[in-house]
């Protein structure tokens, strides 16, 4: 914000000369106008001050937020990643589709059936 308000400072200072050596309507036009644009300047400064002011404040609720989140529900547990191993394929004899089972279900189960047909596969040998 400083460039800007620097910028504005030597406008001001190029008009004021102007005004001085031809004391014009225009120059007068131009005063009033980079008034205006550095009262605009300090009110955006004051906003972005403002806003700051806000970003931090909300940061710290999100961390506060989070960790009432953690006391109350527990920490999150990562999911563990899918080992291809954990599975067999089984092959749908009505629709051809390949189910992936997980090896524990076709200890524990006897039969599955299809997402895609419904039709019941026996796991059981």
């Amino acid at each position: 914000m400083s460039s800007i308000m620097s910028q504005i400072e030597s406008v001001k200072k190029a008009i004021d000369k102007i005004y001085k050596s031809v004391n014009s309507e225009e120059a007068e036009i131009l005063i009033k106008l980079t008034d205006i644009i550095e009262e605009m300047a300090n009110r955006l400064e004051k906003v972005e001050n403002i806003q700051g002011e806000i970003n931090e404040y909300v940061t710290i609720l999100d961390e506060n937020l989070g960790n009432m989140e953690d006391e109350i529900y527990g920490f999150e547990e990562e999911e563990e990643e899918f080992d291809p191993f954990d599975y067999v394929d089984i092959k749908c004899s009505e629709c051809g589709e390949i189910l992936a089972i997980e090896k524990e279900l076709i200890n524990s189960e006897k039969s599955i059936i299809c997402p895609n047909c419904h039709n019941n596969i026996s796991i059981k040998n």
